[in-house]
């Protein structure tokens, strides 16, 4: 194995290890907007005003 072949090899884990690290990150954020959205969603349906809603099965 010669230099080129180590430098190439080493240069090719580090970018595999710099993508695992960003994909890692945005599936973080993807999971922080995820909660967002249910919690919103939470409270929206927390929010409905029951009384007002039409009793189906009467």
């Amino acid at each position: 194995m010669d230099i080129s072949s180590i430098a190439t090899a080493n240069m090719y884990l580090s970018n595999i290890s710099l993508m695992t690290g960003v994909n890692m990150e945005m599936m973080g954020k993807v999971l922080e907007a995820e909660e967002m959205q249910e919690q919103a969603l939470t409270e929206m349906i927390s929010a409905v005003d029951t009384d007002r809603l039409l009793d189906t099965y009467a």
